[in-house]
């Protein structure tokens, strides 16, 4: 009795097979490296607000952060208003706009669609600007006109 024998593999076939593990390799590697804008910038992003007078309430999108100076944690994936107020100074602030962030170049480069949609659906494809607030509030105009001329405040 004769023992089997595996069929022959023709050359055509086993000269494909380093080009087909390596497009599984290119493949599988463009999927972990995914994203690469959310694993680096992340969903949020940290914004330092600081006034003049320090000490002003910070409202991100209308809901009270603190007081400066401050840092506020937000969502890259929106655009986001940061309005300070203090007492006896008009109310002051701005508008965080996102932006595309360069890594989204790197998603194009390395495959494009999958990494792309990763940070769109997080957010990782923005960054906020401006990166820092710093707002001088002004005296509000009802408070220094109670002060007599000549008189010290």
């Amino acid at each position: 009795m004769s023992t089997p024998h595996p069929p022959p593999t023709s050359p055509r076939r086993s000269a494909r097979a380093p080009l087909h593990r390596a497009r599984l390799l290119l493949a599988a590697a463009a999927m972990v490296t995914g994203g690469c804008a959310t694993m680096v910038n992340g969903r949020y992003q940290q914004i330092p607000v600081a006034s003049t007078p320090a000490g002003a309430v910070v409202f991100v999108d209308g809901a009270e952060q603190g007081r400066t100076p401050c840092v506020v944690r937000v969502t890259r994936h929106d655009n986001h208003t940061i309005r300070l107020a203090s007492e006896g100074h008009d109310a002051g602030g701005v508008t965080l706009r996102r932006e595309l962030t360069p890594w989204t170049w790197l998603n194009v480069l390395n495959g494009g669609l999958p990494g792309i949609a990763a940070d769109a659906t997080t957010g990782g494809l923005y960054d906020l600007s401006p990166r820092a607030v710093d707002v001088a509030l002004q005296p509000s105009r009802a408070d220094s006109a109670a002060v007599a001329p000549g008189t010290p405040p």
